[in-house]
Protein backbone atom coordinates (compact mmCIF):
# COMPACT_ATOMS: atom_id res chain seq x y z
CA UNK A 1 0.00 0.00 0.00
CA UNK A 2 1.29 3.46 -0.86
CA UNK A 3 1.45 5.71 1.83
CA UNK A 4 0.47 9.47 1.07
CA UNK A 5 0.20 12.82 3.05
CA UNK A 6 -3.66 11.82 3.51
CA UNK A 7 -3.35 8.25 4.06
CA UNK A 8 -5.55 6.68 7.40
CA UNK A 9 -3.42 3.54 8.19
CA UNK A 10 -5.76 1.09 9.69
CA UNK A 11 -3.34 -1.47 11.09
CA UNK A 12 -1.77 0.73 14.23
CA UNK A 13 -0.16 -1.88 16.26
CA UNK A 14 2.88 -2.49 13.41
CA UNK A 15 3.49 1.53 12.51
CA UNK A 16 5.75 2.72 14.97
CA UNK A 17 5.39 6.92 14.68
CA UNK A 18 3.44 6.53 11.88
CA UNK A 19 0.94 4.97 14.23
CA UNK A 20 -2.61 6.93 13.88
CA UNK A 21 -4.63 7.31 17.00
CA UNK A 22 -7.82 6.16 18.00
CA UNK A 23 -9.41 9.52 18.37
CA UNK A 24 -7.90 10.42 14.78
CA UNK A 25 -9.32 7.15 12.79
CA UNK A 26 -12.65 7.47 14.31
CA UNK A 27 -12.38 11.84 13.49
CA UNK A 28 -11.25 10.92 10.23
CA UNK A 29 -14.12 8.95 9.21
CA UNK A 30 -16.23 11.61 9.49
CA UNK A 31 -14.63 13.90 6.86
CA UNK A 32 -14.54 11.60 4.10
CA UNK A 33 -17.77 13.29 2.53
CA UNK A 34 -16.65 16.82 2.89
CA UNK A 35 -13.51 16.01 1.32
CA UNK A 36 -14.68 14.16 -1.41
CA UNK A 37 -17.36 17.08 -2.39
CA UNK A 38 -14.29 19.38 -1.51
CA UNK A 39 -12.27 17.42 -5.03
CA UNK A 40 -15.32 17.99 -7.10
CA UNK A 41 -16.68 15.57 -10.05
CA UNK A 42 -13.55 13.48 -10.52
CA UNK A 43 -13.02 12.86 -6.95
CA UNK A 44 -16.85 12.32 -6.61
CA UNK A 45 -16.25 10.18 -9.40
CA UNK A 46 -13.29 8.12 -8.26
CA UNK A 47 -14.99 7.38 -5.09
CA UNK A 48 -17.54 5.11 -7.24
CA UNK A 49 -20.13 3.29 -5.19
CA UNK A 50 -18.88 4.61 -1.69
CA UNK A 51 -21.19 7.31 -2.48
CA UNK A 52 -23.34 6.59 -5.80
CA UNK A 53 -24.78 2.80 -5.15
CA UNK A 54 -24.65 0.45 -8.32
CA UNK A 55 -28.08 -0.50 -9.09
CA UNK A 56 -29.14 -4.34 -8.42
CA UNK A 57 -28.88 -5.50 -11.86
CA UNK A 58 -27.03 -2.99 -13.30
CA UNK A 59 -24.17 -3.99 -15.08
CA UNK A 60 -20.53 -2.96 -14.61
CA UNK A 61 -20.64 -1.06 -18.06
CA UNK A 62 -23.70 0.42 -17.61
CA UNK A 63 -23.06 1.69 -14.02
CA UNK A 64 -19.41 2.87 -15.25
CA UNK A 65 -20.89 5.15 -18.03
CA UNK A 66 -23.81 6.45 -15.45
CA UNK A 67 -21.20 7.59 -13.29
CA UNK A 68 -19.81 9.19 -16.35
CA UNK A 69 -22.85 11.25 -17.15
CA UNK A 70 -23.06 12.41 -13.41
CA UNK A 71 -21.76 15.74 -12.27
CA UNK A 72 -21.52 17.80 -8.82
CA UNK A 73 -23.08 20.91 -8.15
CA UNK A 74 -20.69 22.32 -5.70
CA UNK A 75 -22.65 23.27 -3.20
CA UNK A 76 -20.37 22.78 -0.31
CA UNK A 77 -17.79 23.97 -2.00
CA UNK A 78 -18.82 27.05 -3.65
CA UNK A 79 -20.64 28.05 0.04
CA UNK A 80 -17.27 27.62 1.93
CA UNK A 81 -15.51 29.99 -0.38
CA UNK A 82 -18.21 32.19 -0.01
CA UNK A 83 -18.19 32.75 3.86
CA UNK A 84 -14.47 32.59 3.66
CA UNK A 85 -14.09 35.22 1.19
CA UNK A 86 -17.03 37.47 3.10
CA UNK A 87 -14.76 37.83 6.02
CA UNK A 88 -11.88 38.98 4.53
CA UNK A 89 -13.37 41.76 2.15
CA UNK A 90 -11.23 43.30 4.51
CA UNK A 91 -7.44 42.30 5.54
CA UNK A 92 -6.70 40.99 9.10
CA UNK A 93 -6.05 43.75 11.53
CA UNK A 94 -3.16 43.57 14.10
CA UNK A 95 -2.54 45.54 17.14
CA UNK A 96 -0.19 46.32 19.69
CA UNK A 97 2.26 44.17 17.78
CA UNK A 98 5.83 44.28 18.90
CA UNK A 99 8.65 45.88 16.50
CA UNK A 100 10.20 42.64 16.15
CA UNK A 101 7.27 41.06 14.98
CA UNK A 102 5.90 43.29 12.90
CA UNK A 103 7.37 41.37 9.98
CA UNK A 104 5.07 38.70 10.26
CA UNK A 105 1.77 40.77 9.24
CA UNK A 106 3.01 40.83 5.33
CA UNK A 107 5.47 37.71 5.60
CA UNK A 108 3.64 34.93 7.97
CA UNK A 109 4.50 31.70 6.77
CA UNK A 110 7.67 30.44 5.26
CA UNK A 111 6.17 31.13 2.04
CA UNK A 112 6.30 34.94 2.51
CA UNK A 113 2.13 35.17 2.78
CA UNK A 114 0.50 37.68 4.66
CA UNK A 115 -1.40 37.02 7.79
CA UNK A 116 -4.80 37.62 5.62
CA UNK A 117 -3.94 35.14 3.14
CA UNK A 118 -2.93 32.34 5.54
CA UNK A 119 -5.84 33.35 7.61
CA UNK A 120 -8.18 32.76 4.81
CA UNK A 121 -6.66 28.96 3.83
CA UNK A 122 -7.32 28.40 7.62
CA UNK A 123 -10.74 29.35 7.65
CA UNK A 124 -11.19 27.24 4.83
CA UNK A 125 -10.06 23.83 7.12
CA UNK A 126 -12.11 25.08 9.99
CA UNK A 127 -15.10 24.86 7.74
CA UNK A 128 -13.77 21.43 6.22
CA UNK A 129 -12.48 19.73 8.91
CA UNK A 130 -13.74 21.65 12.10
CA UNK A 131 -10.51 22.85 13.11
CA UNK A 132 -7.20 24.18 11.66
CA UNK A 133 -3.71 23.71 12.79
CA UNK A 134 -0.02 25.67 12.46
CA UNK A 135 2.99 25.29 14.17
CA UNK A 136 4.99 28.17 14.87
CA UNK A 137 8.96 26.79 14.01
CA UNK A 138 12.15 28.62 14.04
CA UNK A 139 14.19 27.86 11.42
CA UNK A 140 17.72 26.22 12.66
CA UNK A 141 20.76 28.34 12.99
CA UNK A 142 24.78 28.35 13.05
CA UNK A 143 26.12 27.68 16.78
CA UNK A 144 27.55 30.69 18.33
CA UNK A 145 25.44 33.41 16.67
CA UNK A 146 24.02 35.52 18.99
CA UNK A 147 20.19 37.10 18.60
CA UNK A 148 21.44 40.05 16.86
CA UNK A 149 23.58 38.12 14.39
CA UNK A 150 19.93 36.07 13.96
CA UNK A 151 17.83 39.26 13.33
CA UNK A 152 20.51 40.67 10.95
CA UNK A 153 20.01 37.49 8.61
CA UNK A 154 16.25 37.49 9.28
CA UNK A 155 16.81 34.17 10.88
CA UNK A 156 12.90 34.25 12.92
CA UNK A 157 9.97 32.80 13.83
CA UNK A 158 7.37 31.86 10.79
CA UNK A 159 3.90 30.03 10.63
CA UNK A 160 3.50 26.93 9.26
CA UNK A 161 -0.42 25.68 8.42
CA UNK A 162 -0.53 21.52 9.36
CA UNK A 163 -3.55 20.15 7.15
CA UNK A 164 -6.10 18.33 9.77
CA UNK A 165 -5.40 15.29 8.05
CA UNK A 166 -1.84 15.15 8.92
CA UNK A 167 -1.61 15.39 12.70
CA UNK A 168 -2.38 11.77 12.98
CA UNK A 169 -1.74 11.64 16.83
CA UNK A 170 -0.94 13.11 20.03
CA UNK A 171 -0.56 12.79 23.41
CA UNK A 172 -1.36 15.35 26.56
CA UNK A 173 -1.70 15.72 30.23
CA UNK A 174 -3.98 17.40 32.22
CA UNK A 175 -2.26 20.10 34.12
CA UNK A 176 -4.69 22.87 36.40
CA UNK A 177 -7.46 22.20 33.75
CA UNK A 178 -5.74 22.73 30.91
CA UNK A 179 -4.25 20.12 28.08
CA UNK A 180 -0.99 20.16 28.07
CA UNK A 181 0.71 18.57 24.87
CA UNK A 182 3.90 15.99 25.44
CA UNK A 183 4.09 14.38 21.89
CA UNK A 184 2.37 14.96 18.22
CA UNK A 185 2.95 13.57 15.15
CA UNK A 186 2.77 15.04 12.01
CA UNK A 187 3.15 12.94 8.41
CA UNK A 188 4.30 14.57 5.04
CA UNK A 189 5.17 13.99 1.79
CA UNK A 190 7.91 15.74 0.43
CA UNK A 191 9.56 16.18 -3.23
CA UNK A 192 13.36 15.98 -3.48
CA UNK A 193 15.54 15.84 -6.44
CA UNK A 194 16.71 12.25 -7.65
CA UNK A 195 19.60 11.96 -9.92
CA UNK A 196 19.90 14.65 -12.46
CA UNK A 197 16.72 15.71 -12.88
CA UNK A 198 13.98 13.27 -11.57
CA UNK A 199 11.90 13.82 -8.74
CA UNK A 200 11.08 11.22 -6.04
CA UNK A 201 8.20 11.74 -2.91
CA UNK A 202 9.43 11.26 0.53
CA UNK A 203 7.07 10.05 3.20
CA UNK A 204 8.09 11.31 6.73
CA UNK A 205 6.54 11.34 9.54
CA UNK A 206 8.05 14.09 12.22
CA UNK A 207 7.37 13.60 16.38
CA UNK A 208 7.79 16.69 18.21
CA UNK A 209 8.38 16.85 22.12
CA UNK A 210 8.59 19.48 24.08
CA UNK A 211 12.51 19.47 23.82
CA UNK A 212 12.75 17.81 20.46
CA UNK A 213 11.83 16.73 17.33
CA UNK A 214 12.27 13.40 15.90
CA UNK A 215 12.35 12.90 12.41
CA UNK A 216 11.33 9.27 10.54
CA UNK A 217 11.71 8.48 7.01
CA UNK A 218 10.17 5.67 4.85
CA UNK A 219 13.08 3.66 2.85
CA UNK A 220 12.90 2.07 0.10
CA UNK A 221 12.41 -1.28 1.96
CA UNK A 222 8.80 0.71 2.79
CA UNK A 223 10.08 0.55 6.85
CA UNK A 224 10.20 3.62 8.36
CA UNK A 225 13.75 4.47 10.08
CA UNK A 226 15.01 7.01 12.36
CA UNK A 227 16.49 9.83 10.51
CA UNK A 228 17.88 12.30 12.82
CA UNK A 229 16.68 14.63 15.77
CA UNK A 230 16.50 18.12 16.20
CA UNK A 231 16.93 20.08 19.47
CA UNK A 232 13.91 22.34 20.72
CA UNK A 233 14.56 25.34 22.78
CA UNK A 234 11.00 26.69 23.08
CA UNK A 235 9.95 24.01 25.83
CA UNK A 236 6.49 23.78 24.48
CA UNK A 237 5.22 22.09 21.16
CA UNK A 238 4.05 25.25 19.30
CA UNK A 239 0.96 24.23 17.93
CA UNK A 240 -1.65 26.35 17.72
CA UNK A 241 -5.33 25.34 16.47
CA UNK A 242 -9.27 26.65 15.97
CA UNK A 243 -11.88 25.16 15.95
CA UNK A 244 -15.76 25.94 14.20
CA UNK A 245 -16.95 22.74 15.80
CA UNK A 246 -15.02 21.48 18.74
CA UNK A 247 -16.06 17.45 19.42
CA UNK A 248 -12.92 17.26 22.03
CA UNK A 249 -9.07 17.77 22.46
CA UNK A 250 -7.96 18.60 18.73
CA UNK A 251 -10.68 16.79 17.65
CA UNK A 252 -13.93 17.97 15.52
CA UNK A 253 -16.49 17.54 13.13
CA UNK A 254 -17.57 19.08 9.50
CA UNK A 255 -19.77 21.87 11.08
CA UNK A 256 -21.31 21.83 7.53
CA UNK A 257 -22.07 17.94 7.84
CA UNK A 258 -25.98 18.58 7.37
CA UNK A 259 -25.18 20.56 3.96
CA UNK A 260 -22.30 17.43 2.96
CA UNK A 261 -25.27 14.91 3.21
CA UNK A 262 -27.51 17.29 0.77
CA UNK A 263 -25.07 17.99 -1.42
CA UNK A 264 -24.54 14.02 -1.55
CA UNK A 265 -28.04 13.66 -1.81
CA UNK A 266 -28.15 15.75 -4.85
CA UNK A 267 -25.26 14.15 -7.00
CA UNK A 268 -27.24 10.79 -6.70
CA UNK A 269 -30.77 12.74 -7.21
CA UNK A 270 -28.49 14.55 -10.48
CA UNK A 271 -27.23 11.05 -11.39
CA UNK A 272 -30.50 9.47 -11.50
CA UNK A 273 -31.84 12.11 -13.62
CA UNK A 274 -29.27 12.66 -16.31
CA UNK A 275 -29.68 8.41 -16.71
CA UNK A 276 -32.87 9.00 -17.11
CA UNK A 277 -32.77 12.09 -19.69
CA UNK A 278 -30.24 10.12 -21.77
CA UNK A 279 -32.91 6.83 -21.54
CA UNK A 280 -35.42 9.33 -22.47
CA UNK A 281 -33.44 10.77 -25.39
CA UNK A 282 -33.31 7.54 -27.08
CA UNK A 283 -36.54 6.39 -28.78
CA UNK A 284 -37.01 2.47 -29.28
CA UNK A 285 -38.21 1.39 -32.45
CA UNK A 286 -41.72 -0.97 -31.97
CA UNK A 287 -42.31 -2.93 -35.33
CA UNK A 288 -45.17 -5.06 -35.35
CA UNK A 289 -46.57 -7.56 -38.61
CA UNK A 290 -43.13 -8.61 -40.06
CA UNK A 291 -41.76 -12.39 -40.36
CA UNK A 292 -39.17 -13.34 -37.90
CA UNK A 293 -35.98 -12.29 -39.30
CA UNK A 294 -37.23 -9.87 -41.19
CA UNK A 295 -36.19 -6.90 -39.61
CA UNK A 296 -32.21 -8.28 -39.33
CA UNK A 297 -30.86 -7.14 -41.84
CA UNK A 298 -32.43 -3.77 -41.97
CA UNK A 299 -30.46 -0.56 -40.96
CA UNK A 300 -32.69 2.17 -39.16
CA UNK A 301 -32.01 5.89 -40.03
CA UNK A 302 -32.48 8.82 -42.33
CA UNK A 303 -32.89 8.21 -45.54
CA UNK A 304 -33.88 4.65 -45.05
CA UNK A 305 -36.82 2.86 -46.56
CA UNK A 306 -38.59 -0.64 -44.82
CA UNK A 307 -40.31 -2.75 -47.60
CA UNK A 308 -42.97 -5.46 -46.35
CA UNK A 309 -45.58 -7.67 -47.97
CA UNK A 310 -47.87 -7.37 -45.20
CA UNK A 311 -50.23 -4.41 -45.53
CA UNK A 312 -50.38 -4.31 -41.50
CA UNK A 313 -47.35 -3.76 -40.75
CA UNK A 314 -45.90 -1.13 -38.80
CA UNK A 315 -43.16 0.72 -37.16
CA UNK A 316 -43.25 3.34 -34.32
CA UNK A 317 -41.43 4.83 -31.75
CA UNK A 318 -41.88 3.83 -28.12
CA UNK A 319 -40.63 6.87 -26.19
CA UNK A 320 -40.88 8.08 -22.34
CA UNK A 321 -44.21 10.11 -21.19
CA UNK A 322 -41.55 12.77 -19.35
CA UNK A 323 -43.63 12.80 -15.92
CA UNK A 324 -40.60 11.04 -13.75
CA UNK A 325 -38.36 14.06 -15.48
CA UNK A 326 -40.59 16.45 -14.18
CA UNK A 327 -40.53 14.54 -10.66
CA UNK A 328 -36.35 15.08 -11.10
CA UNK A 329 -36.11 18.65 -11.61
CA UNK A 330 -38.55 19.58 -8.83
CA UNK A 331 -36.83 17.21 -5.99
CA UNK A 332 -33.04 18.84 -7.62
CA UNK A 333 -34.42 22.81 -7.34
CA UNK A 334 -35.78 22.04 -3.72
CA UNK A 335 -32.14 19.92 -2.85
CA UNK A 336 -30.78 23.63 -4.21
CA UNK A 337 -32.62 25.47 -2.45
CA UNK A 338 -32.18 23.67 1.28
CA UNK A 339 -28.62 23.42 0.59
CA UNK A 340 -28.75 27.42 0.14
CA UNK A 341 -30.73 28.08 3.32
CA UNK A 342 -28.28 25.25 4.84
CA UNK A 343 -25.20 27.55 3.96
CA UNK A 344 -27.21 30.99 5.01
CA UNK A 345 -27.73 29.61 8.24
CA UNK A 346 -24.07 29.58 9.69
CA UNK A 347 -24.36 33.19 9.53
CA UNK A 348 -27.24 33.58 12.05
CA UNK A 349 -27.62 32.91 15.74
CA UNK A 350 -29.18 30.63 17.47
CA UNK A 351 -30.89 32.42 20.00
CA UNK A 352 -34.44 33.99 19.67
CA UNK A 353 -34.27 37.99 19.43
CA UNK A 354 -35.30 39.55 22.68
CA UNK A 355 -37.21 43.02 23.64
CA UNK A 356 -34.13 44.36 26.17
CA UNK A 357 -31.04 45.49 25.24
CA UNK A 358 -29.03 43.76 27.66
CA UNK A 359 -31.19 40.18 27.04
CA UNK A 360 -30.04 40.81 23.48
CA UNK A 361 -26.67 41.34 24.74
CA UNK A 362 -26.94 38.30 26.81
CA UNK A 363 -28.25 36.24 23.61
CA UNK A 364 -25.50 37.25 21.40
CA UNK A 365 -22.66 36.07 24.24
CA UNK A 366 -24.46 32.48 24.89
CA UNK A 367 -25.33 31.95 20.82
CA UNK A 368 -22.70 32.76 18.60
CA UNK A 369 -23.68 32.24 15.23
CA UNK A 370 -21.53 29.32 13.36
CA UNK A 371 -19.63 31.66 11.39
CA UNK A 372 -19.29 33.64 14.63
CA UNK A 373 -17.14 30.70 16.56
CA UNK A 374 -14.91 30.33 13.94
CA UNK A 375 -13.74 34.12 13.72
CA UNK A 376 -13.87 33.95 17.35
CA UNK A 377 -11.57 30.86 17.16
CA UNK A 378 -8.98 31.81 14.28
CA UNK A 379 -8.47 35.41 16.08
CA UNK A 380 -7.32 33.56 19.08
CA UNK A 381 -4.66 31.38 17.08
CA UNK A 382 -3.73 33.69 15.34
CA UNK A 383 -2.80 35.54 18.51
CA UNK A 384 -1.41 32.83 19.99
CA UNK A 385 1.17 32.80 17.27
CA UNK A 386 2.42 36.15 17.77
CA UNK A 387 2.94 34.80 21.44
CA UNK A 388 4.73 32.13 20.66
CA UNK A 389 6.98 34.05 17.97
CA UNK A 390 8.06 36.43 21.14
CA UNK A 391 8.92 33.55 22.96
CA UNK A 392 10.86 32.09 20.22
CA UNK A 393 13.06 35.40 20.15
CA UNK A 394 12.19 36.94 23.79
CA UNK A 395 9.46 39.38 23.17
CA UNK A 396 6.65 39.58 25.15
CA UNK A 397 3.48 39.55 22.57
CA UNK A 398 0.84 38.65 24.88
CA UNK A 399 -0.87 42.19 24.41
CA UNK A 400 -1.34 41.40 20.43
CA UNK A 401 -4.85 41.77 19.35
CA UNK A 402 -6.17 40.46 16.49
CA UNK A 403 -9.38 41.05 14.42
CA UNK A 404 -10.50 39.33 11.14
CA UNK A 405 -14.15 41.06 10.71
CA UNK A 406 -15.90 42.33 12.96
CA UNK A 407 -19.31 42.42 11.05
CA UNK A 408 -19.15 38.69 9.53
CA UNK A 409 -21.77 36.54 11.04
CA UNK A 410 -23.08 38.56 13.73
CA UNK A 411 -27.15 38.38 12.49
CA UNK A 412 -29.15 37.07 14.95
CA UNK A 413 -32.62 37.64 13.11
CA UNK A 414 -33.75 34.11 11.22
CA UNK A 415 -35.47 36.41 8.16
CA UNK A 416 -33.00 39.30 7.97
CA UNK A 417 -35.23 40.35 4.40
CA UNK A 418 -38.58 41.03 6.38
CA UNK A 419 -36.77 43.04 9.21
CA UNK A 420 -35.37 45.32 6.20
CA UNK A 421 -38.33 45.63 4.45
CA UNK A 422 -39.92 46.90 7.46
CA UNK A 423 -37.46 49.96 7.53
CA UNK A 424 -38.70 50.53 4.13
CA UNK A 425 -35.89 50.57 2.26
CA UNK A 426 -35.74 50.38 -1.65
CA UNK A 427 -35.08 47.69 -3.69
CA UNK A 428 -31.58 48.84 -4.36
CA UNK A 429 -31.00 49.90 -0.78
CA UNK A 430 -32.15 46.41 -0.28
CA UNK A 431 -30.39 44.27 -2.22
CA UNK A 432 -27.27 46.16 -1.65
CA UNK A 433 -27.56 45.73 2.27
CA UNK A 434 -28.06 42.02 1.85
CA UNK A 435 -25.13 41.68 -0.19
CA UNK A 436 -23.34 43.65 2.28
CA UNK A 437 -23.90 41.21 5.07
CA UNK A 438 -23.40 38.46 2.23
CA UNK A 439 -26.60 36.71 2.49
CA UNK A 440 -26.81 36.84 -0.82
CA UNK A 441 -23.89 36.84 -3.77
CA UNK A 442 -22.62 39.98 -6.00
CA UNK A 443 -24.05 37.86 -9.28
CA UNK A 444 -27.89 38.26 -7.90
CA UNK A 445 -30.38 39.91 -9.74
CA UNK A 446 -33.82 41.13 -8.37
CA UNK A 447 -37.36 41.29 -10.36
CA UNK A 448 -40.09 43.15 -8.49
CA UNK A 449 -43.49 42.22 -9.46
CA UNK A 450 -45.30 44.70 -10.94
CA UNK A 451 -48.54 44.99 -9.60
CA UNK A 452 -47.62 44.67 -5.95
CA UNK A 453 -45.17 47.59 -4.86
CA UNK A 454 -45.29 46.50 -1.33
CA UNK A 455 -44.24 43.03 -2.10
CA UNK A 456 -40.78 41.55 -1.39
CA UNK A 457 -38.73 40.92 -4.84
CA UNK A 458 -37.91 37.92 -6.17
CA UNK A 459 -34.03 36.74 -6.05
CA UNK A 460 -32.71 35.42 -8.96
CA UNK A 461 -29.75 33.55 -8.16
CA UNK A 462 -27.40 33.12 -10.93
CA UNK A 463 -26.49 29.54 -9.95
CA UNK A 464 -29.52 28.17 -9.98
CA UNK A 465 -30.24 28.36 -5.98
CA UNK A 466 -32.93 30.45 -4.34
CA UNK A 467 -34.33 32.13 -1.59
CA UNK A 468 -37.88 30.80 -2.27
CA UNK A 469 -39.37 28.07 0.50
Amino acid sequence: MAITSKTVIPRAESLGPATPSIEYVKMSEGWRLPVALWGGTEAMRKAGSTFLPQEHGESDDAYKARVGRTFLYPALKNTIQRLAGQAFLKGVVVENVPPELEYLEHFFDSEGRSITEVAYDLMIDQFRFGKAHGLVDYPASTHNMTLADERALKIRPYFTRVDPRDLIGWRARRVGGADILDQIRIQEVLVEPYGDFGEIEVFRVRVFYPDRVDVYRLSEERDLEFEQTVPFTLGEIPLVTAYAEKTGFLTSKCPLEDLAWLNLRHWQSSSDQNNILHVARVPIFFGRGFEEGELNSVTFGAHRGISTTNENADITYVEHSGKAIGSGEKDLDRLENQMHRAGADLMVSKSVSRQTASARQTDRAESMSVAQVVVVSLERMLENVYELAGKWIGVDASEVSVNVSPEFGIYDDPNPVDSLLKLGLSEEDLVSELKRRGLIGDQVNTVMPQEKSDTAPNFDIGDGASTDE
